[in-house]
Formats: C-alpha cells, sequence, structure tokens
C-alpha cells in the first residue's frame, strides 16, 4: 500500500499556480532527510509556496509519482531522487524564470541529452546537455564537465535524478513498472503531446558552471529489469528513437555473451571486488571470467577453488600478447571478448553499453575505453594506453587473427591489433564507461622496445 507523507512547515494559503510541490519515493529516511534539509534552505518566490510528498512503499517509481501527482494541486511538480541535494538556493526562480519564458516547455531537467539514442540510452549520446555531482562514499565527479560545448538548451531526454514539470501528464505505470526508463519515458509522452524537454543552463552570472544539485548515487543497477524495462522503452517509442550509427543490430548470434579477461598482476586484492560487481551488474549466464595470473601462491588458490572462473599463468619469458592469445584460445567460442584492467570499478551497465556499441555498426570491430588519443590515430599517440578496457568482438578477432607476440607489452600488443582492425576494414567506436583510468603496468624499458618494434613494423619514421 502506498502511504504519502506531507510536510507542512512551509506551506500556507495557496492556489495551485503559485505552489512548488516537491515528490519523492522514499525507502531511505536519512538520505530523504538530507535532502529535505537541502530544499528547505532555498529561497522562495514572493507570493509561491512548497509542498513535500514523500511516497513509501511504493510498487514502482511510476505508480508512486501518479500517485502524488494526483493529489497535489500544485502547477509545479518537482520529481527527484531521495538522495539528490539541491545545491542551488536560487533554484526555485530559476525554474521558474525557465517555466514563464516559453509556456510550451513541459519538463525541466539538470542533465539529459539531445536526441533519442536507438539503444535507448541517454548517456551514451554524443549530444550530453547540462551538469550534475555525482557522489559516492568519498568520490565525487561532475558528469559532462568535458563538454563545453552545448551545454544546455532543448532536449529530447533528461534524466530522472530531477525532472520538474509544470503540466501533468500520467507517469506510464501500464508498461514500466518498475524503476528504470520511467524518467524517458515521460520525456516521450510530453514530446507527444507537443510540449519541450529542457536542460539547464547551471551557470552563474559569470558564466562559470555551478551545478545545481549533487545526486548520492548509492545503489547499482539490477541490469535484468534494465535490460527489460530498455526492450520495453525502445518497443514503444520506437518512432521517436534516433540511429546513432549505421542502424540496426548486426550479425550477434543470441548466445553470444562476454568473455571478461582480467590481467591480475600485482592487485589480486581488486579481483575480487571486480567479482562483486560483476555479479550485481551482468546476467550469470551472460558472460565467463578469465584471469591472468603471475603465480600460484595462497590467494591465487581461493581464486581456483571459486566456480566458472578459468584462469591461465603468464609465462615470465613472454608478453601480454602471448596470454591474450591463450585467453581468447580458452574463450567460449561465440563469446565477445573484453580485456579490462582489474583496477577499474566498472558499474551500471558498463558491458552492455560496449557491447551494444559493437552491434549498432556493421563494421565496428571493437569498443574500447580510453582518455587518450583514439586508437586509428595512434601513430601520433604517446606510448602507454590509459583506462585499459576495449571489447572486441568475436567475428573481428576470428577474421584478423592472433595477436602479435614479438610485442610483450600490452599497450604496443593492442596498438597494433587496433591498425590490423582498421586494415581489415573494421572501425573502433570510443565509449566512455569508467570513472577513473590507470596508467598501464607495462614497464618502461619494454616500452620503449616495443615502440621501435612498432615504429619497424608500421615504417614510421620516429619522432
Amino acid at each position: 500500500m502506498i502511504m504519502l507523507a506531507e510536510n507542512n512547515g512551509r506551506m500556507g494559503v495557496f492556489c495551485m499556480t503559485n505552489v512548488f510541490c516537491f515528490i519523492a519515493c522514499v525507502n531511505d529516511e536519512e538520505l530523504y532527510k538530507e535532502s529535505l534539509f537541502y530544499i528547505n534552505q532555498l529561497d522562495i518566490p514572493q507570493g509561491f509556496f512548497i509542498e513535500c510528498r514523500a511516497v513509501r512503499n511504493a510498487q514502482s517509481i511510476t505508480e508512486g509519482y501518479n500517485a502524488a501527482m494526483r493529489e497535489s494541486d500544485a502547477k509545479y511538480k518537482i520529481y527527484m531522487h531521495q538522495d539528490v541535494f539541491i545545491l542551488n538556493k536560487r533554484f526555485l526562480f530559476d525554474l521558474l524564470d525557465i517555466f514563464l519564458s516559453d509556456e510550451t516547455i513541459g519538463i525541466v531537467g539538470v542533465v539529459g541529452s539531445g536526441d533519442i539514442p536507438e539503444d535507448g540510452v541517454w548517456w551514451e549520446t554524443a549530444d550530453m546537455l547540462g551538469y550534475v555531482y555525482d557522489a559516492l562514499a568519498a568520490r565525487t565527479t561532475l558528469v559532462n564537465e568535458k563538454n563545453p560545448e552545448n551545454k544546455y538548451g532543448y532536449a529530447k531526454l533528461v534524466d530522472g535524478l530531477l525532472l520538474a514539470t509544470q503540466y501533468d501528464l500520467p507517469w506510464r505505470e501500464d508498461i514500466f513498472s518498475g524503476w528504470h526508463f520511467y524518467d524517458v519515458s515521460q520525456c516521450c509522452e510530453f514530446l507527444r503531446k507537443k510540449y519541450k524537454v529542457f536542460v539547464a543552463s547551471q551557470c552563474n552570472s559569470e558564466g562559470v558552471v555551478e551545478p545545481w544539485c549533487l545526486h548520492y548515487v548509492g545503489t547499482p543497477l539490477n541490469m535484468i529489469y534494465y535490460e527489460k524495462y530498455r526492450s520495453t522503452f525502445r518497443n514503444e517509442y520506437r518512432d521517436l528513437l534516433v540511429d546513432n550509427d549505421s542502424g540496426g543490430t548486426y550479425d550477434k548470434h543470441p548466445e553470444a555473451g562476454i568473455s571478461i579477461v582480467l590481467p591480475v598482476g600485482d592487485y589480486i586484492d581488486a579481483v575480487w571486488e571486480r567479482m562483486g560487481e560483476f555479479d550485481r551488474h551482468m546476467s550469470k549466464d551472460g558472460y565467463e571470467l578469465i584471469l591472468v595470473v603471475n603465480q600460484l601462491d595462497g590467494k591465487t588458490q581461493k581464486l581456483l577453488e571459486q566456480e566458472g572462473i578459468k584462469i591461465i599463468f603468464a609465462e615470465p619469458d613472454k608478453g601480454a600478447a602471448s596470454y591474450l592469445n591463450n585467453a581468447i584460445a580458452i574463450a567460449e567460442p561465440l563469446y565477445d571478448v573484453i580485456l579490462l584492467d582489474c583496477r577499474i570499478s566498472v558499474s551500471g551497465s558498463f558491458s552492455l553499453a560496449m557491447q551494444r556499441a559493437l552491434y549498432n555498426a556493421q563494421d565496428a570491430g571493437a569498443a574500447y575505453c580510453a582518455p587518450g588519443e583514439p586508437l586509428p590515430e595512434i601513430w601520433a599517440s604517446s606510448n602507454k594506453l590509459e583506462g585499459l578496457t576495449v571489447l572486441f568482438k568475436r567475428t573481428a578477432l576470428d577474421y584478423t587473427g592472433a595477436f602479435d607476440e614479438s610485442f610483450s607489452t600490452i599497450s604496443y600488443a593492442l596498438y597494433d591489433y587496433a591498425v590490423r582492425l582498421i586494415n581489415d576494414g573494421y572501425k573502433l567506436i570510443k565509449r566512455n564507461i569508467a570513472n577513473f583510468v590507470f596508467p598501464t603496468i607495462d614497464n618502461a624499458n619494454a616500452l620503449q622496445i616495443d615502440k621501435l618494434k612498432f615504429e619497424e613494423k608500421m615504417e614510421l619514421e620516429p619522432p
């Protein structure tokens, strides 16, 4: 049974046009209490009032939002997560300015996208708009800080961490009976009614970005339900989707999962963290784990005892290309292969995002995450690859063949393979899915030797 609670501390005699209603589904009272603290610090436009409605025991976020929407006569409703803290004390003034500037604006958010990607995942678009602080424990990152262009304006989708409306349209609880894709669905409902969706600029009077919100992200995605509702979203709003690549899904075998290759090195303790993340975010029958270890000791023995894990040993007189070939040889024959730095914390749909990138374009051979120069421009890049995450399409691996074992470092084994993929007619797709990147664990002397080998093989002039 849904329970609606109202905070009346700042209410007065009002009509619907001068009320802001904050609505949140609540299952963590401490987080919500903190969120209310920030709401109660907001400056309120003269003649306006606020109310706060907490929805408890909702079976879905759409059910909860519909119940609160029906209970409140407020014109302006702010649907927000219980873990969102509004930092901008002039938030209500800024929100009101946007709505009053254009009566066709139906939704305002703080981060979103200028199009509706074909795969339904708004943050994978190249046209990402807005800003928000994402905080997890002691780590805080500014979303979209590397995209100074097109940072606000008319959008197609906004994230549900904070979604403000000036008109009431029912949330689609008939088809979204969970906690995913409710926000982008609501945006599409407004677009179908010819209302506009807008992402706020969040800049001060001097043009400096000051994000309105901090989002204390603490709950990982349940990927089984996420994929279910992603499919629902794509089917329901297919008429609005934009194909960002070449269109469609190509040559993906129905049994194709992912073989995750983790070079362990000296970071065996990190492996246990990654295994926990894989269990939380990925379907167990959709991936396998292949560990590359240097030696057999007590910690490695514990890994050997884990069901379903494959382990290969890095031979001391051979390099990275050798163990990559060995890993591919023992991987499931229909699985795509992802090489992942075991120090990189993964969350959400990291593997699915990369795999979808592969199969949205017929000629994609690999998807990778690296903050430096794109791999097709390796001849102009440094002699190291940071943020090591590369997913290879299985058919591309089978066609291009084995890694060149004359390269001992992982960086140049990948650089060389990238060139070979390109020469075979494949594209390399970039996806940024990691919050942190690390230098590779390649030996500096080995890097220099491989660099010379690579230049000779590519017939490049030394810099």
